[in-house]
């Protein structure tokens, strides 16, 4: 009885010793485990992927690790605060993620019938405004003057930009043009084209030629309500 017992518990063991060898063989969930498939990394290269809504954005690492990138205003909140018969500008410049990166803040001046604090435009990467009849020029990424150009001097201003960015504005009394290149220098000031055009209301630039439409020309029923200024000439004629 004890001898067949033995002879038992020594098949079972070759059994399974034959069964073990078979298994290393071949693929199984006792062998040594494959490794798994590795996901591909997530492109970190997205802008926005680097904004944090909590967080105060000074230096933003590059994705290459190599260097450190300074985001720039892609958005620019403008608001004009009156107070104590005086008015002055707050300009935030923001990111596409409403992110603040930076705020400035004009000087105060007396209040009048015009709007002393203008905002103008976004355009390639610098931000323009009027405050206090000085046009000025900020960069995007800290906020701080490129240039600020004294001699335009008006007030309720409209701008444009030709391709070669240079900035046309216009003041409600005037001048009723004003050129400055891309660097702030001024090019040219016409306080006014006519007796009877007067009161800018709007700016555009297509093809070298400046038109600018004018509130008095139509309140005096004009044909023509606009001035067409032809910035190669620098010759002017009256516009639809």
């Amino acid at each position: 009885m004890i001898m067949q017992r033995k002879i038992s518990l020594v098949l079972c063991a070759v059994a399974l010793g034959a069964a073990l060898t078979l298994m290393t063989g071949c693929n199984n969930p006792f062998g040594t485990p494959e490794p798994a498939p590795t996901a591909n990394p997530t492109n970190s290269s997205d802008p926005d992927a680097l904004v944090d809504p909590s967080f105060n954005p000074e230096n933003v690492p590059d994705p290459s690790g190599t260097h450190v990138r300074t985001p720039k205003a892609t958005k620019i909140i403008f608001e004009r605060v009156t107070e104590d018969a005086q008015e002055y500008a707050v300009v935030t410049g923001q990111t596409d993620s409403l992110v603040d990166l930076w705020v400035y803040i004009t000087p105060s001046y007396d209040m009048t019938e015009l709007d002393r604090v203008n905002d103008l435009l976004l355009h390639n990467d610098h931000y323009y405004l009027v405050a206090g009849g000085d046009l000025i020029c900020l960069e995007l990424e800290q906020g701080s003057e490129v240039w600020k150009n004294k001699d335009f001097g008006g007030a309720s201003a409209h701008a444009c930009f030709d391709e070669n960015d240079n900035i046309y504005v216009t003041g409600y009394y005037g001048p009723s043009l004003f050129i400055a290149d891309k660097n702030g220098n001024t090019v040219k000031r016409i306080d006014s084209f006519d007796s009877e055009y007067y009161w800018p209301s709007d700016i555009s630039y297509e093809n070298g030629v400046v038109r600018i439409e004018f509130e008095s020309a139509k309140n005096l029923g004009l044909e023509y309500p606009a001035i067409a200024y032809d910035v190669n000439t620098g010759t002017h004629k009256v516009s639809k």
